[in-house]
């Protein structure tokens, strides 16, 4: 493009901007190390728990039907179940 000017700016990183990348693991979330590694473990939280114990039925319910098992089909209605569960802390009173 004939007369247009481009202005070169220093890019810089402002976390306070931008958030850190190097985020540390939460605080709140229970670990524990890993006798093989040293390595901290997190503990799964309520939700992954959930999805951990719904999928097996899911496959269950799937094959009983005759038909094929995907498991990101299944995410989005292990979601919706997740919001009515008693397993959600949401729900526990």
């Amino acid at each position: 493009m004939a007369g247009t000017v481009f202005l070169s700016l220093p890019i810089t990183h402002n976390p306070q901007l931008h958030g850190s990348h190097h985020r540390p693991l939460s605080t709140s979330a229970a670990t524990t190390k890993s006798k093989a590694t040293g390595k901290k473990k997190v503990k799964k939280g309520a939700y992954n728990r959930y999805v951990k114990a719904q999928m097996p039925l899911m496959k269950a319910e799937a094959t009983k039907k005759g038909e094929k098992f995907v498991s990101g089909n299944y995410f989005s209605k292990i979601g919706e179940m997740w919001k009515t569960a008693p397993e959600n802390p949401k729900n526990q009173k």
